[in-house]
C-alpha cells in the first residue's frame, strides 16, 4: 500500500501563519499518509496550532475535522495521521473527497 509523506515547514509569529493544501495536492492521499509539520513557535508560552482538514466544499463546523495541538515554546515537530481526520461526531473524513488541509495558530483563551 502506498504511503506518502507531506511535509509542512511552519515558522510562525504564531498569529500570522497559516498554510493551506488544496485539493490537487490531496488527491493521493490515504489512511497511511502522514501530515508532518515542523517548526520553531519563538514565543515564551504555549501558543495552540489548529489543523483543519474538509470533505466537502464550505462545510460547518461539525462536519469537518478541527485538531489541536499545544506547541511549546521552540522547536517542535507533529506527525498527523490522516487517519485520524475525524468530525465532531466522530465520522472519518472521506479521503478521496479532501478538499483542502488548513494549518493555523489557534487563539488564545485567557486564563490558561
Amino acid at each position: 500500500m502506498k504511503n506518502w509523506l507531506l511535509a509542512l515547514l511552519l515558522i510562525p509569529m504564531f498569529a500570522n501563519a497559516e498554510l493551506r493544501l488544496e485539493k490537487a495536492a490531496l488527491a493521493d492521499a490515504l489512511d497511511t499518509t502522514m501530515l508532518v509539520i515542523s517548526g520553531n513557535n519563538p514565543a515564551s508560552s504555549d501558543a495552540i496550532v489548529v489543523i483543519r482538514a474538509d470533505d466537502s466544499r464550505n462545510p460547518g463546523y461539525a462536519d469537518r475535522a478541527n485538531i489541536e495541538r499545544v506547541i511549546p515554546p521552540g522547536e517542535f515537530h507533529l506527525d498527523v495521521l490522516f487517519a485520524s481526520f475525524r468530525t465532531p461526531a466522530g465520522r472519518q473524513l472521506d479521503l478521496s473527497a479532501l478538499e483542502q488541509i488548513i494549518v493555523f495558530a489557534g487563539r488564545e483563551t485567557e486564563g490558561l
